[in-house]
């Protein structure tokens, strides 16, 4: 590991610097951040309180449908804090939860430098560049700071990018323990969260655009690949045949949702951007915004629109806030500032929708272009689900 921190045989203290603060960050949220506090907290805590001897039904949470890993642990401790102590266990677990998240953070900025070493080795500016998106977005240390399923989607996602990477480089050499392991990988991510499944097309896509390059099938990929989804299969879709089993289908949600689908909104939900007298700029907090895709879309991820890390709630929390004026617009200022990262996030999607078409017109397809057609199918995928998932 430590020599993903040196350049020219060297400690690179850019990196390095980069890598301890976007993890302190995550430190300090976990520490002082309430748990209670996040979307959906009391339905994520509620998990908590039925495991682990049990899934939770209807009944017990909303979030009964998520799959139960990222609650195991914490349930663990929530039900021994109960046995020897008389605090709040249900805070304790959920500080366990958030500390977990630490540890997932931590993991996701390591894989990131190898992924970084993979693409481009001896690039410090690379990995520099790389860590730096990643530090900039205020959304993932938002997401960090809750007790749910997303940092570990997140981190295994980020796992499962650097294994295929791995696999389009050296799938010649590549023993059958390579393939149980990214079916471990991919196991574990779709027992943390039912949006895991969305990156299993992308892998199909790769194998089958490999496959036709070559005019023939693939079988040491074959091999791997196949080993590989019947391990995920064994590891995490034992949950989602209870699903079937229990609720009648792989993938229920729950219905005391207010049904929301991108596919069953009005023409003014993708219309308005909230560049019109640059109101996005200026107070994007909720209600200004209501119903908008865009503008709350933009403004949740760099800033916080819906104010449950910025705002300093009075008596309700859907009521005024005692901040409200001030925070809005400073958010406004990070929208702003915010522009530079989205635009060149904007240049690496147009990047990779480029490699996707080239990795099917063109005859020699190098390793750079597989993974980004990889990434590319990956996110689409995952929007698309957006149109039907309520």
């Amino acid at each position: 590991m430590k020599s993903l921190f040196l350049y020219r045989g060297r400690l690179d203290k850019a990196v390095l610097t980069m890598f301890v603060a976007i993890n302190i960050m995550v430190l300090f949220n976990a520490i002082f951040h309430d748990p209670i506090v996040g979307y959906d907290s009391f339905d994520h805590l509620n998990y908590i309180k039925t495991m682990p001897y049990q899934l939770p039904t209807e009944v017990d949470t909303r979030e009964y449908y998520s799959p139960p890993l990222p609650y195991l642990f914490p349930s663990i401790v929530h039900k021994l804090c109960g046995l020897f102590t008389d605090f709040d266990c249900i805070f304790v677990a959920g500080k366990t939860a958030q500390f977990i998240n630490v540890l997932l953070s931590l993991g996701i900025t390591v894989v990131f430098l190898r992924i970084s070493e993979l693409l481009k080795p001896n690039d410090r500016w690379y990995k520099l560049s790389a860590l730096l998106l990643l530090g900039v977005e205020t959304v993932y240390y938002r997401t960090f700071s809750q007790v749910r399923g997303e940092p570990y989607v997140a981190f295994f996602v980020t796992c499962l990018i650097y294994l295929v990477l791995i696999l389009i480089k050296d799938r010649q050499t590549l023993k059958p323990a390579f393939g149980i392991m990214l079916g471990v990988v991919m196991g574990l991510l779709i027992l943390s969260s039912q949006w895991g499944i969305l990156s299993f097309p992308a892998i199909i896509v790769l194998f089958l655009t490999i496959c036709f390059h070559q005019k023939s099938i693939d079988l040491k990929l074959t091999k791997i690949l196949g080993l590989a989804f019947i391990v995920a299969f064994f590891v995490g879709g034992w949950f989602y045949v209870h699903l079937r089993l229990s609720y009648g289908s792989f993938t229920p949600f729950s219905l005391e949702s207010n049904g929301f689908s991108l596919s069953n909104q009005p023409l003014s939900f993708y219309r308005h951007t909230g560049l019109k007298n640059f109101e996005i700029f200026k107070k994007p907090i909720r209600r200004n915004f209501d119903n908008q895709f865009i503008p709350i879309m933009y403004s949740d991820t760099w800033g916080d629109y819906w104010g449950y890390f910025t705002f300093i709630k009075l008596k309700s929390p859907y009521g005024e806030n005692e901040n409200s004026g001030e925070i809005g617009p400073y958010l406004g200022r990070v929208n702003f500032v915010s522009l530079l990262p989205s635009i060149i996030m904007f240049f690496g999607i147009l990047l990779g929708v480029f490699s996707s078409v080239r990795a099917f017109i063109s005859k020699n397809v190098d390793t750079e272009t597989y993974f980004l057609l990889f990434i590319t199918v990956a996110l689409v995928t995952s929007f698309l689900a957006l149109w039907e998932l309520p």
